[in-house]
Protein backbone atom coordinates (compact mmCIF):
# COMPACT_ATOMS: atom_id res chain seq x y z
CA UNK A 1 0.00 0.00 0.00
CA UNK A 2 1.72 3.47 -0.80
CA UNK A 3 1.91 5.90 2.24
CA UNK A 4 -0.78 8.25 2.58
CA UNK A 5 1.11 11.27 1.37
CA UNK A 6 1.33 9.63 -2.08
CA UNK A 7 -2.77 8.97 -2.36
CA UNK A 8 -3.85 12.52 -0.76
CA UNK A 9 -0.87 15.04 -1.94
CA UNK A 10 -2.65 17.97 -0.11
CA UNK A 11 -2.58 16.67 3.41
CA UNK A 12 0.64 18.04 3.93
CA UNK A 13 -0.65 21.79 3.00
CA UNK A 14 -3.71 21.37 5.18
CA UNK A 15 -1.59 20.60 7.92
CA UNK A 16 1.03 23.38 7.56
CA UNK A 17 -2.03 25.77 7.90
CA UNK A 18 -0.68 27.47 4.51
CA UNK A 19 -4.56 27.48 3.46
CA UNK A 20 -6.21 29.20 6.43
CA UNK A 21 -2.93 31.65 7.06
CA UNK A 22 -3.60 32.72 3.07
CA UNK A 23 -7.39 32.56 3.14
CA UNK A 24 -7.57 34.62 6.16
CA UNK A 25 -5.00 37.33 5.09
CA UNK A 26 -6.47 37.40 1.18
CA UNK A 27 -10.14 37.71 3.05
CA UNK A 28 -8.59 40.99 5.23
CA UNK A 29 -7.48 42.39 2.31
CA UNK A 30 -10.44 42.27 0.18
CA UNK A 31 -12.34 43.64 3.23
CA UNK A 32 -10.16 46.78 3.31
CA UNK A 33 -10.21 47.43 -0.13
CA UNK A 34 -14.14 46.89 -0.42
CA UNK A 35 -14.57 49.08 2.31
CA UNK A 36 -12.20 51.86 1.10
CA UNK A 37 -14.16 52.00 -2.27
CA UNK A 38 -17.42 52.01 -0.56
CA UNK A 39 -15.95 55.00 2.07
CA UNK A 40 -14.51 56.58 -1.14
CA UNK A 41 -17.64 56.65 -3.76
CA UNK A 42 -20.38 56.06 -1.65
CA UNK A 43 -23.22 55.30 -4.22
CA UNK A 44 -26.31 56.11 -3.05
CA UNK A 45 -25.00 58.50 -0.57
CA UNK A 46 -23.72 61.53 -2.80
CA UNK A 47 -23.61 63.92 0.25
CA UNK A 48 -21.06 61.68 2.14
CA UNK A 49 -18.85 60.75 -1.68
CA UNK A 50 -15.42 61.95 -1.65
CA UNK A 51 -14.55 62.28 -5.03
CA UNK A 52 -16.75 64.66 -7.70
CA UNK A 53 -18.07 61.96 -9.83
CA UNK A 54 -21.87 61.28 -11.04
CA UNK A 55 -23.92 58.99 -9.00
CA UNK A 56 -23.98 56.77 -12.36
CA UNK A 57 -20.21 56.59 -12.45
CA UNK A 58 -19.62 56.05 -8.79
CA UNK A 59 -22.47 52.69 -9.35
CA UNK A 60 -20.29 51.61 -11.92
CA UNK A 61 -17.40 51.87 -10.15
CA UNK A 62 -18.44 50.17 -7.03
CA UNK A 63 -19.29 47.14 -8.36
CA UNK A 64 -16.66 47.13 -10.97
CA UNK A 65 -14.09 47.08 -7.53
CA UNK A 66 -16.31 44.64 -6.00
CA UNK A 67 -15.84 42.06 -8.75
CA UNK A 68 -12.43 42.68 -8.94
CA UNK A 69 -12.11 41.83 -5.12
CA UNK A 70 -13.46 38.78 -5.28
CA UNK A 71 -11.85 37.72 -8.89
CA UNK A 72 -8.26 38.98 -7.69
CA UNK A 73 -8.57 37.15 -4.03
CA UNK A 74 -9.55 33.67 -5.81
CA UNK A 75 -6.43 34.16 -7.88
CA UNK A 76 -3.98 35.97 -5.49
CA UNK A 77 -5.07 32.58 -3.07
CA UNK A 78 -3.40 30.38 -6.26
CA UNK A 79 -0.71 31.96 -6.56
CA UNK A 80 0.30 32.65 -3.31
CA UNK A 81 -0.77 28.67 -2.12
CA UNK A 82 1.02 27.61 -5.46
CA UNK A 83 4.50 29.60 -4.54
CA UNK A 84 4.79 28.50 -1.00
CA UNK A 85 4.10 24.86 -1.48
CA UNK A 86 6.60 25.03 -4.57
CA UNK A 87 4.18 23.26 -7.50
CA UNK A 88 5.70 22.86 -10.44
CA UNK A 89 6.74 25.40 -12.57
CA UNK A 90 4.03 25.02 -15.52
CA UNK A 91 1.31 25.03 -12.68
CA UNK A 92 2.75 28.15 -11.07
CA UNK A 93 2.65 30.09 -14.43
CA UNK A 94 -0.85 28.71 -15.52
CA UNK A 95 -2.49 30.61 -12.11
CA UNK A 96 -0.33 33.73 -12.72
CA UNK A 97 -1.54 34.12 -16.06
CA UNK A 98 -4.66 33.56 -15.04
CA UNK A 99 -4.17 36.69 -12.31
CA UNK A 100 -3.24 38.45 -14.99
CA UNK A 101 -5.70 37.89 -17.48
CA UNK A 102 -7.65 39.33 -13.86
CA UNK A 103 -6.14 42.17 -13.65
CA UNK A 104 -5.96 43.31 -17.42
CA UNK A 105 -9.29 43.37 -17.85
CA UNK A 106 -9.94 45.49 -14.60
CA UNK A 107 -8.06 48.25 -16.12
CA UNK A 108 -9.22 47.81 -19.09
CA UNK A 109 -12.43 48.12 -17.99
CA UNK A 110 -11.61 50.98 -15.31
CA UNK A 111 -10.07 53.35 -18.37
CA UNK A 112 -13.78 52.37 -20.39
CA UNK A 113 -15.56 53.89 -17.10
CA UNK A 114 -13.12 56.78 -16.71
CA UNK A 115 -12.84 58.46 -20.00
CA UNK A 116 -15.84 57.18 -21.71
CA UNK A 117 -18.37 60.74 -21.69
CA UNK A 118 -21.82 59.44 -20.72
CA UNK A 119 -22.73 62.71 -19.18
CA UNK A 120 -23.33 64.69 -22.56
CA UNK A 121 -26.15 64.24 -24.80
CA UNK A 122 -27.27 64.41 -28.11
CA UNK A 123 -28.82 68.55 -27.81
CA UNK A 124 -25.66 69.29 -26.16
CA UNK A 125 -23.40 67.77 -28.89
CA UNK A 126 -25.44 69.48 -31.72
CA UNK A 127 -24.94 73.31 -30.26
CA UNK A 128 -21.33 72.51 -29.49
CA UNK A 129 -20.15 69.92 -31.69
CA UNK A 130 -16.67 71.12 -31.79
CA UNK A 131 -15.46 70.61 -28.16
CA UNK A 132 -17.85 67.16 -28.82
CA UNK A 133 -15.98 65.71 -31.00
CA UNK A 134 -12.54 66.56 -29.13
CA UNK A 135 -13.88 64.84 -26.27
CA UNK A 136 -14.98 61.93 -27.54
CA UNK A 137 -11.38 61.58 -29.79
CA UNK A 138 -9.60 62.31 -26.40
CA UNK A 139 -11.51 60.06 -24.71
CA UNK A 140 -11.08 57.35 -27.53
CA UNK A 141 -7.91 57.34 -27.44
CA UNK A 142 -6.83 56.74 -23.44
CA UNK A 143 -9.45 53.76 -23.75
CA UNK A 144 -7.31 52.87 -26.74
CA UNK A 145 -3.85 53.31 -25.73
CA UNK A 146 -5.08 52.08 -22.46
CA UNK A 147 -6.31 48.73 -24.14
CA UNK A 148 -3.02 48.21 -25.85
CA UNK A 149 -0.59 48.84 -23.00
CA UNK A 150 -3.19 46.44 -20.59
CA UNK A 151 -2.92 43.63 -23.58
CA UNK A 152 1.04 44.25 -24.28
CA UNK A 153 1.54 43.58 -20.34
CA UNK A 154 -0.84 40.58 -20.49
CA UNK A 155 1.28 39.45 -23.62
CA UNK A 156 4.20 39.38 -21.70
CA UNK A 157 2.37 36.81 -19.21
CA UNK A 158 2.07 34.67 -22.39
CA UNK A 159 5.28 34.83 -23.81
CA UNK A 160 7.22 33.41 -20.57
CA UNK A 161 7.58 36.32 -17.95
CA UNK A 162 4.70 36.17 -15.87
CA UNK A 163 6.39 37.13 -13.40
CA UNK A 164 7.20 40.65 -14.75
CA UNK A 165 3.96 41.12 -15.98
CA UNK A 166 2.27 40.23 -12.61
CA UNK A 167 4.92 42.78 -11.38
CA UNK A 168 3.71 45.36 -13.70
CA UNK A 169 0.29 44.69 -13.18
CA UNK A 170 0.51 44.52 -9.24
CA UNK A 171 2.32 48.15 -8.98
CA UNK A 172 0.03 49.81 -11.51
CA UNK A 173 -2.84 49.05 -9.29
CA UNK A 174 -1.17 49.71 -6.28
CA UNK A 175 -0.29 53.39 -7.69
CA UNK A 176 -3.48 53.78 -9.05
CA UNK A 177 -4.57 53.24 -5.31
CA UNK A 178 -2.10 55.68 -3.68
CA UNK A 179 -2.93 58.31 -6.22
CA UNK A 180 -6.85 58.02 -5.01
CA UNK A 181 -5.93 58.34 -1.63
CA UNK A 182 -3.64 61.04 -2.11
CA UNK A 183 -6.41 62.55 -4.08
CA UNK A 184 -8.58 62.87 -0.74
CA UNK A 185 -5.90 63.51 1.55
CA UNK A 186 -4.89 66.62 -0.59
CA UNK A 187 -8.22 67.38 -0.45
CA UNK A 188 -9.08 66.88 2.80
CA UNK A 189 -5.97 68.42 3.94
CA UNK A 190 -7.22 71.63 2.13
CA UNK A 191 -10.88 71.74 3.48
CA UNK A 192 -9.30 71.71 7.28
CA UNK A 193 -6.72 74.27 6.76
CA UNK A 194 -9.19 76.37 4.99
CA UNK A 195 -11.87 76.21 7.84
CA UNK A 196 -9.13 76.77 10.39
CA UNK A 197 -8.00 80.02 8.57
CA UNK A 198 -11.51 81.33 8.53
CA UNK A 199 -12.42 80.31 11.96
CA UNK A 200 -9.33 82.77 13.15
CA UNK A 201 -10.32 86.04 14.62
CA UNK A 202 -8.14 87.91 11.78
CA UNK A 203 -10.62 86.83 9.19
CA UNK A 204 -12.54 90.00 10.39
CA UNK A 205 -10.81 92.21 8.28
CA UNK A 206 -10.59 89.93 5.02
CA UNK A 207 -14.47 88.94 4.38
CA UNK A 208 -14.61 90.73 0.71
CA UNK A 209 -14.19 87.79 -2.09
CA UNK A 210 -11.13 88.87 -3.43
CA UNK A 211 -9.06 88.29 -0.26
CA UNK A 212 -11.06 84.59 0.30
CA UNK A 213 -9.72 84.06 -3.29
CA UNK A 214 -6.18 84.58 -2.75
CA UNK A 215 -6.12 82.83 0.57
CA UNK A 216 -7.70 79.47 -1.35
CA UNK A 217 -5.19 80.17 -4.37
CA UNK A 218 -1.80 80.50 -1.52
CA UNK A 219 -3.51 77.46 0.39
CA UNK A 220 -3.35 75.54 -2.77
CA UNK A 221 -0.47 76.61 -4.01
CA UNK A 222 1.56 75.33 -0.96
CA UNK A 223 -0.61 71.90 -0.72
CA UNK A 224 -0.71 70.65 -4.29
CA UNK A 225 3.16 70.99 -4.40
CA UNK A 226 4.03 69.34 -1.54
CA UNK A 227 1.74 66.58 -1.62
CA UNK A 228 2.69 65.64 -5.32
CA UNK A 229 6.44 65.48 -4.01
CA UNK A 230 5.63 62.96 -1.59
CA UNK A 231 3.56 60.94 -3.78
CA UNK A 232 5.70 60.88 -6.51
CA UNK A 233 8.42 59.95 -3.68
CA UNK A 234 6.39 56.84 -2.61
CA UNK A 235 5.39 55.75 -6.24
CA UNK A 236 9.13 55.77 -7.51
CA UNK A 237 10.03 54.21 -3.48
CA UNK A 238 7.13 51.56 -5.10
CA UNK A 239 8.05 50.87 -7.95
CA UNK A 240 11.76 49.68 -6.66
CA UNK A 241 13.98 52.83 -6.70
CA UNK A 242 15.88 53.08 -3.27
CA UNK A 243 14.72 55.31 -0.99
CA UNK A 244 18.50 56.41 -0.22
CA UNK A 245 18.64 57.55 -3.67
CA UNK A 246 15.47 59.50 -3.47
CA UNK A 247 16.20 61.07 -0.45
CA UNK A 248 19.71 62.12 -1.74
CA UNK A 249 17.89 63.39 -4.99
CA UNK A 250 15.19 65.61 -2.81
CA UNK A 251 18.21 66.84 -0.84
CA UNK A 252 20.18 68.04 -4.17
CA UNK A 253 16.78 69.63 -5.42
CA UNK A 254 15.99 71.33 -2.59
CA UNK A 255 19.71 72.49 -0.71
CA UNK A 256 20.90 73.41 -4.14
CA UNK A 257 23.10 71.71 -7.36
CA UNK A 258 25.19 73.21 -9.82
CA UNK A 259 24.79 73.77 -13.68
CA UNK A 260 27.92 75.26 -15.27
CA UNK A 261 28.83 77.20 -12.10
CA UNK A 262 25.21 78.44 -11.31
CA UNK A 263 23.91 76.80 -7.72
CA UNK A 264 20.00 76.12 -8.36
CA UNK A 265 17.79 75.25 -5.07
CA UNK A 266 14.57 75.34 -5.21
CA UNK A 267 14.57 76.41 -1.17
CA UNK A 268 16.05 79.41 -2.51
CA UNK A 269 14.01 80.06 -5.35
CA UNK A 270 10.62 79.73 -3.05
CA UNK A 271 12.62 81.92 -0.65
CA UNK A 272 12.76 84.56 -3.22
CA UNK A 273 9.60 84.57 -4.61
CA UNK A 274 8.00 84.57 -0.22
CA UNK A 275 10.82 87.85 -0.29
CA UNK A 276 9.31 89.78 -3.29
CA UNK A 277 5.26 88.98 -2.73
CA UNK A 278 6.15 89.91 0.89
CA UNK A 279 8.12 92.92 0.38
CA UNK A 280 5.14 93.71 -2.50
CA UNK A 281 2.52 93.83 0.37
CA UNK A 282 4.22 96.44 2.22
CA UNK A 283 4.59 98.18 -0.40
CA UNK A 284 1.05 98.51 -0.79
CA UNK A 285 0.51 98.93 2.86
CA UNK A 286 2.70 101.96 2.40
CA UNK A 287 1.07 103.21 -0.87
CA UNK A 288 -2.58 103.10 1.05
CA UNK A 289 -1.19 104.31 4.21
CA UNK A 290 0.26 107.56 2.27
CA UNK A 291 -2.45 107.87 -0.17
CA UNK A 292 -5.47 107.90 3.25
CA UNK A 293 -3.62 109.23 6.00
CA UNK A 294 -0.46 111.35 5.42
CA UNK A 295 -1.53 112.54 2.06
CA UNK A 296 -4.60 113.36 2.36
CA UNK A 297 -3.78 115.44 5.55
CA UNK A 298 -2.03 118.04 3.74
CA UNK A 299 -2.89 120.52 1.04
CA UNK A 300 -1.38 118.99 -2.06
CA UNK A 301 -2.88 118.90 -5.62
CA UNK A 302 -4.49 115.26 -6.48
CA UNK A 303 -1.99 115.17 -9.32
CA UNK A 304 1.19 115.75 -7.39
CA UNK A 305 -0.55 113.52 -4.57
CA UNK A 306 -1.29 110.45 -7.56
CA UNK A 307 2.51 111.15 -8.72
CA UNK A 308 3.94 110.36 -5.18
CA UNK A 309 1.86 107.50 -4.89
CA UNK A 310 2.66 106.03 -8.22
CA UNK A 311 6.39 106.79 -7.95
CA UNK A 312 6.59 105.18 -4.45
CA UNK A 313 4.79 102.38 -5.97
CA UNK A 314 7.67 101.80 -8.76
CA UNK A 315 10.17 102.53 -6.30
CA UNK A 316 8.64 99.34 -4.23
CA UNK A 317 8.44 97.22 -6.67
CA UNK A 318 12.12 97.86 -7.64
CA UNK A 319 13.14 96.93 -4.48
CA UNK A 320 11.38 94.17 -4.12
CA UNK A 321 12.80 92.69 -6.95
CA UNK A 322 16.21 93.27 -6.19
CA UNK A 323 15.58 91.80 -2.58
CA UNK A 324 14.23 88.25 -4.32
CA UNK A 325 16.92 88.20 -6.61
CA UNK A 326 19.68 88.64 -3.42
CA UNK A 327 16.98 85.39 -1.28
CA UNK A 328 17.56 83.69 -4.17
CA UNK A 329 21.18 84.07 -3.95
CA UNK A 330 22.33 85.15 -7.81
CA UNK A 331 25.54 86.93 -7.77
CA UNK A 332 24.59 90.67 -8.73
CA UNK A 333 27.73 91.02 -10.75
CA UNK A 334 26.71 87.78 -12.59
CA UNK A 335 23.36 89.38 -13.19
CA UNK A 336 24.44 92.15 -14.76
CA UNK A 337 26.91 91.22 -17.17
CA UNK A 338 23.93 88.72 -18.25
CA UNK A 339 21.36 92.00 -18.66
CA UNK A 340 24.23 93.44 -20.35
CA UNK A 341 24.68 90.90 -23.10
CA UNK A 342 20.68 90.65 -23.30
CA UNK A 343 20.09 94.09 -23.16
CA UNK A 344 20.28 94.18 -27.15
CA UNK A 345 17.61 91.51 -27.95
CA UNK A 346 15.38 92.78 -24.50
CA UNK A 347 15.25 96.44 -26.45
CA UNK A 348 14.10 95.08 -29.47
CA UNK A 349 12.07 92.78 -28.24
CA UNK A 350 10.19 95.03 -25.39
CA UNK A 351 10.73 98.24 -27.16
CA UNK A 352 7.05 99.25 -26.89
CA UNK A 353 7.09 98.50 -23.17
CA UNK A 354 10.12 100.34 -22.49
CA UNK A 355 8.61 103.02 -24.47
CA UNK A 356 5.33 103.23 -22.53
CA UNK A 357 7.72 102.99 -19.33
CA UNK A 358 9.76 105.83 -19.90
CA UNK A 359 6.33 108.28 -21.25
CA UNK A 360 5.04 106.77 -17.87
CA UNK A 361 7.96 108.16 -15.51
CA UNK A 362 7.89 111.25 -17.71
CA UNK A 363 4.01 112.07 -17.17
CA UNK A 364 3.99 111.45 -14.02
CA UNK A 365 7.26 113.87 -13.59
CA UNK A 366 6.79 116.87 -15.51
CA UNK A 367 2.80 116.41 -15.53
CA UNK A 368 1.49 117.95 -18.76
CA UNK A 369 -1.59 116.61 -17.52
CA UNK A 370 -3.17 115.29 -13.95
CA UNK A 371 -5.55 113.29 -12.27
CA UNK A 372 -9.09 114.71 -13.11
CA UNK A 373 -8.47 117.23 -15.99
CA UNK A 374 -10.95 116.59 -18.78
CA UNK A 375 -8.75 115.32 -22.24
CA UNK A 376 -10.00 114.90 -26.04
CA UNK A 377 -7.80 112.50 -27.71
CA UNK A 378 -8.79 111.55 -31.29
CA UNK A 379 -12.27 111.94 -30.96
CA UNK A 380 -12.66 110.36 -27.63
CA UNK A 381 -12.88 112.32 -24.38
CA UNK A 382 -13.28 111.76 -20.64
CA UNK A 383 -11.77 112.61 -17.02
CA UNK A 384 -8.32 111.11 -16.44
CA UNK A 385 -9.18 108.68 -13.13
CA UNK A 386 -5.76 107.00 -12.69
CA UNK A 387 -1.94 107.00 -14.27
CA UNK A 388 0.45 104.40 -13.56
CA UNK A 389 3.49 103.73 -14.58
CA UNK A 390 2.93 102.38 -18.20
CA UNK A 391 -0.70 103.20 -18.58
Amino acid sequence: RPPRSTLFPYTTLFRSNTVLMTAAYISLLAIAEATVSRVTFAPYYPQWRLVNIATEKAVKFTRMIFLFIILNAIATFQVIVAQREQYSTETIYFVMIISCAIKAFFLMWLAKISFEDSSTSATDAEESSDDYDMNVNNGVKLILFSNLFCIGVFALSLFGYPELSLFIFNHLIMSLILCGLFEVVRRSVIEIVRRIIYAGPWMRHFRNKRSLNKIDFWLRAIVNPTMLLVLIFILLNLWGLPADFILQLVKKLLFGFKIGGIQISLIAIAMGIVVFFVSLTFVRIIKKRLAENVLSKIDMDDGIRHSLISGVGFVGFIISTLLAIIAVGIDLTSLAFIAGALSVGIGFGLQDAIKNLVAGIIILLERPFKVGDWVVLSGVEGTIKQINIRS
